[in-house]
């Protein structure tokens, strides 16, 4: 079977067509690859922002319920007098005030029992291990 030169012709241009057509699709794979891979990298980030704001949400929500009570609280007799007493010193009738006198003479001389201890710690942090027990024995 003879080969006529219209066949030769078509399957040249075939063959050299052919490599270029798979480049073509290789190129278009590559480029889809690249989107769909970009795409889900961009999901991904959006819905970690999502997360992070949905919980930036659950704590403002808190916090307003959190001062709406304190709000509430406010405005109850009890906080009214409260701050009465702690602030005008509201008294009611029948109600004996009993005054204490500060405990300043008294925190000072354990200040200064507490600073000679520190004192002493510190000269048995610089003497040896053996001094030291030499002085407990002894």
């Amino acid at each position: 079977m003879a080969v006529t030169h219209y066949q030769e012709k078509k399957s040249r241009q075939t063959f050299n067509s052919f490599p270029i057509f798979y480049l073509l699709a290789v190129l278009v794979l590559v480029y889809d690859l690249f989107l769909v891979t970009g795409s889900f990298y961009q999901g991904s980030r959006i819905s970690k922002q999502l997360a992070s704001e949905k919980d930036s949400l659950a704590q403002l929500q808190l916090e307003i319920a959190i001062a709406e009570r304190f709000v509430v609280y406010q405005q109850t007799p009890s906080y009214l007098e409260l701050q009465a007493r702690e602030n005008f010193s509201y008294i009611k009738p029948g109600e004996t005030v009993v005054s204490l006198p500060e405990n300043s003479g008294s925190q000072q001389s354990v200040m200064e029992e507490q600073a000679g201890q520190k004192a002493v710690s510190a000269e048995m942090i610089n003497q040896s291990h053996l001094r030291q027990w030499l002085n407990y024995l002894f």
